[in-house]
């Protein structure tokens, strides 16, 4: 009875150690297989990310001048204005209210550099953003639109007015409009992870509004206003199409030398 205790004993522990040994198994097959899936996840993220610098379809024609951690290109498509451009992180992120401190550092130093640049031929800079559809994982990016300083002056208004209505048209809860004004970072003033629209005029700060009904909140919110500010109209400028390369790589020059002197 002894020995066949013993043998039972043993042949326990042996089915132990071998079931321990399948769920150690099964378990790393698992992590192997969530390590390929994020793996795959990511590289169709890059390969659809069209604002990656290394992405083969990026237009490297329309890059006006590259930092350690942002870069600015020139709009391609819905150009509203001459000098309609781009400030975007170099790594994807889905809105600024995620970027780390250096990337907001150089966000910054790109928006001062171009109000100078515009404020020399008595231009003001609107920027907006929009981030909308976070689960997504857009890569986010801040537009410039550099206006003549008597609509400027008028474009607070002209966003304080549209914000609200907006929020009354489309939004059941969230309708306090933010105020960013002297708000150095607008993670301070949005969750991290909420959907939003924001404006800036110049460095002054100017108004955010978290977004809670994305499926109507119009994803060309702040071109609409823009196309209103200018008198322009808007659906025009949607349907714009791109201009050749050749324009384009023009356009994308001249910009760059008036640029130079005040790149910092």
């Amino acid at each position: 009875d002894e020995e066949y205790g013993g043998g039972l004993a043993n042949s326990l522990k042996a089915f132990e150690s071998r079931d321990k040994k399948m769920k150690m198994s099964q378990l790393e097959d698992r992590a192997r297989a969530e390590q390929i899936n994020a793996y795959h996840k990511s590289e169709n993220i890059h390969s659809r990310d069209r604002l990656n610098l290394e992405n083969p379809r990026f237009p490297k024609h329309m890059l006006l001048a590259v930092g350690a951690r942002t870069y600015l290109m020139l709009q391609t498509s819905g150009r509203l204005v001459d000098g309609h451009c781009l400030i975007v992180p170099q790594q994807l992120s889905v809105s600024t209210t995620q970027c780390d401190e250096d990337t907001l550092e150089e966000i910054r130093n790109f928006k001062k550099c171009l109000i100078r640049m515009f404020d020399a031929s008595d231009k003001e800079c609107v920027f907006y953003e929009t981030a909308m559809n976070l689960q997504q994982m857009p890569h986010t990016y801040v537009e410039c639109i550099p206006l003549p300083r008597k609509m400027a002056a008028n474009a607070p208004m002209f966003f304080k007015q549209a914000m609200r209505e907006c929020e009354d048209e489309f939004e059941a809860q969230n309708k306090q409009l933010i105020d960013t004004r002297g708000v150095k970072k607008l993670a301070a003033k949005i969750p991290k992870h909420m959907p939003y629209f924001s404006v800036e005029f110049g460095l002054g700060g100017g108004f955010a509004h978290v977004i809670e009904n994305e499926r109507e909140f119009p994803k060309t919110f702040g071109m609409d206003i823009m196309a209103g500010i200018l008198k322009v109209n808007a659906e025009i400028i949607r349907r714009q199409q791109r201009n050749g390369i050749g324009e384009e790589r023009q356009l994308a020059e001249a910009f760059a030398e008036s640029f130079k002197p005040y790149d910092w």
